[in-house]
C-alpha cells in the first residue's frame, strides 16, 4: 500500500480558501438561482450584496432537501443558516436555522498544526472579493 503524502499546512489552507472562494464566487455569479437564500437573507435583514456565502452543504432530506450553511456579512458576522426546500412545488421553504455565530468562529491566522481557521480564511476571501 503506497503511504499517502502528508499535505503541508499552506496547502491544506489554500484548499479551504478556494472551497470558500469557490461557493462565494457562484453565489455572486448567479445569485438568483439561491431565491431561497436570497429570500432567507431578506428575512433576516441581510443584503445579499454586502456579505458572502462562505460554506454550502445540500442534504437530501424526506421532506426535500436541507441547505447548511455559513453566511458571512459585511460587518464580519457570521451567521450560520439551515434552510428546508420541500419536495413538492407549491410548499414553502422552511428556515429551520439562523443563528450569529460570531462569537463561536474562531478567527486565528497562526493557529498551531492548522495554520489559519476557517474563519479567519473567510475573513480573507471576502476581503480579496470586495476589492474586485
Amino acid at each position: 500500500m503506497a503511504a499517502s503524502r502528508r499535505r503541508s499546512v499552506q496547502e491544506q489552507n489554500e484548499e479551504v480558501r478556494t472551497s470558500i472562494r469557490s461557493v462565494a464566487e457562484s453565489f455572486r455569479r448567479d445569485p438568483n438561482s439561491y431565491g431561497w437564500l436570497l429570500e432567507t437573507l431578506m428575512a433576516h435583514s441581510q443584503a445579499s450584496t454586502a456579505g458572502i456565502l462562505a460554506r454550502l452543504k445540500q442534504v437530501p432530506d424526506q421532506l426535500g432537501e436541507v441547505c447548511e450553511g455559513l453566511w458571512l456579512s459585511d460587518d464580519q458576522q457570521f451567521f450560520r443558516f439551515s434552510v428546508l426546500l420541500p419536495r413538492l412545488s407549491g410548499e414553502r421553504m422552511i428556515i429551520e436555522d439562523w443563528r450569529n455565530v460570531t462569537e463561536e468562529m474562531e478567527v486565528n491566522a497562526h493557529k498551531p498544526g492548522t495554520g489559519k481557521t476557517f474563519g479567519s480564511l473567510a475573513l480573507e476571501v471576502q476581503a480579496e472579493l470586495g476589492r474586485r
